[in-house]
């Protein structure tokens, strides 16, 4: 029995220990929720990942563009040789509104591509769309127009009028009229967030929350009048050109531009950012297209004009498009690389143009007032003083398309659907940030962080401190040529040959230890050593008044002499007091800031940079310290080469 049953046992499969070793996202967590928290969010990712791989195979459509056989070249095809080769619905893409009373015009497309927005300066509003090519609306405001804007979809859209800012619906009817907003030149509109942004003739930039008809921030640039205006797709940060050839960016939380950089010598006449938000285009009056890394702040390459470019947009494929004077270029993979030529290039031919109030024609040139790129299709929409023209661009639309996120053959109830998802989706304004990332990641420990500093100071001291030590006996001997004698070779012993390299981080940590602790026994013994001076005072003086008595009046000497000796002797051996640190204030400020955890607001900016200064204060004056024991020159703050571009809050 004991042999049959022995078989049994190793014919069953060995189990092996299924221990295995805790992930890398996960060591050093040691709250249990916070860990079920962090592997179902992994969980969660992946499995949106392996989903979106899944749906890649749906999506069948490719994007197509121009090629060019043997020596021909691409910028040389003409819009009518393009028609001719493409199907019926591709050439209802290319269309020629002549409106030559009402001009120069603006133009602005819906997010699903779907409706085009078109405003003449003279007061002209027309919407139409664009698939049944059947108009919406079309009315006169009587009233200069300077630049329109769709908003969450084609039921409402804004105009920037002479005075105001009008909102208005898809059949013509006033909504609104935003009266905060006074003189507008420029318009945008941030659809996550449900703010409507313009910048006017006095240089101010405000936020308008369309789905509450509320104000929510205005800045002063201090820059004067904004030349150009724009968007960063990604984290929906403003971009502002200057007349001083500056660019700034600005967020509605910061009274400040949270960048500032000096891209041209010149007024930057148009910019422009790319979906990803990695790559900004500027224009200036100094004849020069530039492309900069926004992630790293650094210019790339730039391209010369024949002619100042004076309009400019970037597709959803990267495509860019610029505008000078009557003539239009499309360059293709022109953002990341330097291209050596354009992709496309388009000339508006002159056209009779028939001023208001004029009772004959005009051949004049068509100067483009406005670029845009017709999402989710291969279009570039262009208007003109003579009304709006669009050409054929192959491969600058995006083939598939998200239908939540925008669907050009979407019905009534969907729009509804769509919209209410959108309000229920809604990001606060306070959210906005330089870098999106930050919101989704975890909060590190100000210790944590101050130990890793001190660790990086301190390797950057040992390697200071090597170098020294390696350059010093190469050094000696021409320093020593010249014999020294008396009190400077006496001084010369009291200096240390090489900088002694900093404590070992247990020992530092042990001091801030010592330090925290003797501050409490510091404080504790303040009174008792007041006191105990008050009474050696009191003493020195009865003495010095006994003595002054009985000797000073047969010698002469002032009774005043013997006190202010007392007085001297007894304060020399105690050591310079310490001014007596408040304590309550640091630690409400704390406790304000574990309250407002999850709410970004001036105040608590302001509360985190108060703390952070006194925190440097503190280290500075340790740092001191430290130095004068030592004996070594007090220490100099690092140089910082982003220093002046970091923005700078009001207090």
């Amino acid at each position: 029995g004991c042999s049959a049953q022995q078989e049994i046992w190793r014919s069953l499969p060995n189990k092996k220990s299924t221990h295995k070793k805790k992930p890398e996202y996960l060591r050093g967590v040691e709250n249990k929720k916070l860990k079920a928290k962090l592997v179902t969010s992994r969980k969660q990712r992946l499995d949106v990942n392996r989903h979106n791989a899944d749906s890649n195979i749906l999506l069948e459509e490719d994007p197509g563009y121009l090629v060019a056989e043997g020596m021909e070249r691409t910028y040389k095809f003409r819009q009518s040789a393009i028609r001719e080769n493409i199907d019926i619905n591709a050439q209802k893409k290319a269309l020629d509104l002549k409106l030559n009373t009402f001009g120069p015009y603006f133009c602005d497309y819906s997010r699903n591509g779907r409706f085009l927005l078109l405003g003449g300066a003279k007061g002209h509003v027309f919407l139409c769309d664009l698939i049944d090519t059947q108009p919406q609306c079309e009315f006169h405001v009587r009233e200069t127009i300077r630049d329109v804007k769709m908003l969450q979809n084609e039921s409402i859209f804004a105009v920037a009028q002479r005075k105001y800012v009008h909102l208005y619906d898809k059949q013509g009817l006033e909504v609104q009229v935003i009266r905060e907003h006074i003189q507008p030149t420029h318009l945008e509109f941030l659809p996550y967030h449900f703010l409507l942004a313009s910048v006017g003739t006095a240089g101010v930039l405000k936020y308008h929350d369309v789905s509450t008809g509320r104000l929510v921030a205005q800045h002063p640039t201090h820059l004067g009048e904004s030349i150009s205006m724009c968007q960063n797709p990604h984290n929906a940060v403003m971009l502002l050109g200057h007349a001083n050839g500056t660019v700034t960016m600005w967020t509605p939380n910061m009274a400040e531009p949270v960048v500032k950089m000096l891209t041209h010598a010149a007024p930057v006449q148009a910019i422009g950012v790319d979906n990803a938000g990695r790559y900004l285009a500027t224009a200036g009056l100094d004849g020069l297209l530039s492309i900069w890394d926004v992630r790293t702040y650094r210019k790339l390459h730039s391209y010369h004009t024949p002619s100042p470019v004076s309009h400019l947009d970037i597709s959803q494929r990267g495509m860019l498009a610029v505008s000078f004077t009557e003539t239009v270029q499309v360059w293709r993979d022109a953002l990341a690389t330097k291209a050596s030529a354009p992709y496309m290039n388009h000339r508006m031919a002159p056209r009779p143009v028939t001023p208001v109030g004029t009772a004959g024609a005009n051949i004049i040139p068509l100067h483009v007032s406005g670029l845009r790129f017709q999402p989710f299709d291969d279009a570039l929409g262009i208007a003109h003083a003579g009304g709006f023209s669009s050409i054929v661009v192959p491969g600058s639309g995006e083939p598939n398309y998200d239908t939540f996120e925008a669907d050009p053959f979407e019905s009534s109830r969907a729009k509804r659907n769509t919209e209410v998802r959108q309000l229920l989706d809604k990001i606060p304004a306070e959210m906005i940030t330089l870098n999106p990332a930050v919101l989704t990641s975890l909060r590190t420990d100000p210790h944590d962080e101050y130990r890793q500093k001190r660790h990086l100071q301190h390797q950057a001291n040992d390697r200071k401190s090597a170098a020294a030590a390696a350059s010093a006996p190469a050094a000696r001997p021409a320093a020593t040529a010249g014999k020294k004698t008396g009190s400077a070779a006496e001084d010369d012993e009291d200096q240390p040959d090489t900088i002694a390299p900093m404590q070992t981080e247990a020992a530092l940590d042990a001091e801030d230890k010592e330090g925290r602790e003797g501050e409490s026994e510091a404080e504790e013994a303040h009174e008792a050593e007041a006191a105990d001076e008050g009474e050696a005072k009191a003493k020195a003086t009865d003495e010095a008044e006994a003595e002054g008595e009985g000797e000073g009046e047969g010698e002469g000497v002032p009774a005043a002499a013997p006190v202010e000796a007392g007085a001297a002797k007894a304060e020399a051996p105690s050591a310079p007091k310490k001014k007596r640190r408040t304590r309550g204030r640091s630690t409400a400020l704390k406790r304000f800031l574990e309250r407002q955890k999850n709410i970004i607001t001036h105040k608590k900016l302001d509360v985190e940079e108060h703390l952070a200064k006194q925190k440097e204060r503190q280290e500075a004056d340790r740092a001191q310290a430290q130095a004068q024991a030592r004996g070594l020159p007090p220490p100099t703050a690092p140089y910082d080469p982003l220093a002046r571009f970091k923005p700078k809050r009001r207090t």
